[in-house]
Parts: structure tokens; C-alpha cells; sequence
């Protein structure tokens, strides 16, 4: 009996899911280590509002978040950001930096740079790449939320704590964001 994709379908059996290959995809498994190690490391670091792609929160938790500031405090503005084009855009150079503000494992950072300049291949043919981090790595997700905490998670807390006036909540899913205002214009 075949299935609704065809009898010819079969599923996989690589760490490289939907590449095509053959061949397990070896580059995802030192990713997913070194993404192991910089996750409790930069944990407590991140600041409460952050939701995108941390242990224990998903985006169910920021919605929930954003919904109680919403019905709990009086809303004047409601900001939705999305960095445009954002996982294309990262400074590699920043992100190395920002990294090793708690990594100092030369081997790791080396590791990192490499996975950064990798490039892209499409239609056979190779590219660099002198920003953004790779679409669809086991890594790329948790270097994007260190990029982002030293980016706009820090500038954002201290904007609030030093120029807001009135109720300001934030709420960051990944890339995205839902700034709340209370009182008077908000600017970003």
C-alpha cells in the first residue's frame, strides 16, 4: 500500500534531512555540541523578555506574555518590530566578539568562524558569505539570540530604565518583537 506521497517516497536517514545526500550530514553534530555548551552559558545572560529559541520558552510562552502585559496594564502603543532580513545581515565580525564575551575557547570561536564563512551553494555554484548566519543550522539559532541580547536586548533595558517614561514591556521572539508602550509617543 502506498502512501499519500507516493509509493516511490522514503524517508531520509541522514542528519542532513531533505538534503539529498546520502551521506549524514557530519558538520550538524559539531554544531549541535558547541550550540550545547553556548546555550547555558549565555543563558544567564539573556534578559527576561527574550523568548526566540531558549530551553523552557517557546512562542506560545511570548504570546502569553505579551496577552497578560496587554489585559494587566493600560495600553497606549503596541509596537511590532521585525528585523528585516535579519539571519542574512548579522555581522560576522560582531558576532565573533559578542561571542567571546563569555567563550574563550579559541577552538570554538575557530569553529564558529568557519561555520559563519562557509558560503552557499545554489544551482552548483558556491558563494560567500560575509554576513548572516546559516539558514537552517543546528547553531544558527542560538548564535542569533547572542547577537540579538547584545544588539537590542541591552540597548532596549537600558532605554527603558533611562529614558521611557510610563509602563514599557517587551516581548522578543527571535527576530521579532512586540515593544508596549503606556504613555506618550514610543520611539525606537
Amino acid at each position: 500500500m502506498g502512501s499519500e506521497r507516493g509509493d516511490e517516497y522514503k524517508r531520509p536517514c541522514s542528519l542532513g534531512e531533505g538534503t539529498g545526500s546520502k551521506e549524514p550530514d557530519y558538520s550538524a553534530a559539531p554544531q549541535w555540541a558547541t550550540a550545547s555548551r553556548l546555550v547555558p552559558t549565555h543563558q544567564e545572560d539573556f534578559v527576561g523578555f527574550s523568548y526566540g529559541f531558549r530551553p523552557g520558552r517557546s512562542q506560545h510562552d511570548a504570546l502569553d506574555a505579551l496577552a497578560f502585559g496587554i489585559a494587566r496594564t493600560p495600553v497606549n502603543y503596541i509596537l511590532d518590530c521585525d528585523v528585516r532580513s535579519f539571519f542574512d545581515s548579522v555581522s560576522h565580525d560582531w558576532l565573533v566578539r559578542f561571542v567571546e564575551h563569555r567563550i574563550g575557547d579559541p577552538r570554538v570561536i575557530r569553529l564558529i568562524r568557519k561555520w559563519l564563512k562557509a558560503g552557499v551553494m545554489e544551482d552548483d555554484t558556491w558563494s560567500a558569505t560575509e554576513s548572516g548566519t546559516p539558514q537552517g543550522s543546528v547553531v544558527s539559532p542560538t548564535l542569533a539570540n547572542v547577537y540579538l541580547h547584545y544588539c537590542f536586548d541591552l540597548w532596549a533595558e537600558r532605554w527603558r530604565h533611562r529614558q521611557a517614561r510610563g509602563n514599557v514591556t517587551y516581548v522578543r521572539y527571535a527576530d521579532d518583537s512586540a515593544p508596549r508602550r503606556r504613555e506618550g509617543v514610543f520611539m525606537i
